[in-house]
């Protein structure tokens, strides 16, 4: 089906050639602008997005002994955060495959669903997510994934 609009295109240039090229540049022209802006404009979204930090370790001095894990949320954009999802990886200090039995990566168990402006930091404790027996806690360490970040106004 995509060859349908080119065989239009050499119609047109072949019958009206001076009109059909002039509309077919600046066709291309709307379509390669169009497409510069997306890039830009992921490619800010991105660097945004590479500035929210998530860190998590096992702090039982700062969380009660059924929520060990102690995460710290940082927003080192310039933009105000409106809402981030994550999901936490748990892995082994050393290994890079996640313990978490459930692997909850196409649904998001974390959630910040309040602004946080930029420069703030905001922390949380959570209960261990589900892992396979026979480690201990000292040798773990933790990984945010699969981050859903939408910045406000």
């Amino acid at each position: 089906m995509a060859w349908i609009p080119l065989v239009v295109a050499a119609v047109l240039l072949l019958i009206f050639p001076k009109k059909a090229f002039t509309i077919l540049a600046s066709l291309t022209l709307v379509i390669i602008s169009i497409g510069l802006y997306l890039m830009i404009d992921d490619n800010i979204d991105e660097s945004r997005q590479g500035k929210i930090e998530i860190k998590a370790n096992i702090a039982p001095s700062n969380c009660p002994t059924t929520e060990p894990v102690f995460v710290t949320v940082t927003n080192r954009s310039e933009s105000t955060l409106a809402m981030l999802k994550w999901n936490l990886a748990v892995y082994r200090s050393g290994y890079d495959k996640d313990l978490d039995i459930m692997n909850r990566r196409y649904s998001p168990k974390y959630a910040l669903l309040e602004p946080l402006a930029a420069g703030e930091s905001v922390n949380f404790c959570y209960a261990l997510p589900e892992i396979r027996e026979g480690y201990q806690a000292n040798e773990l360490r933790f990984g945010a994934i699969d981050k859903q970040v939408i910045f406000g106004k």
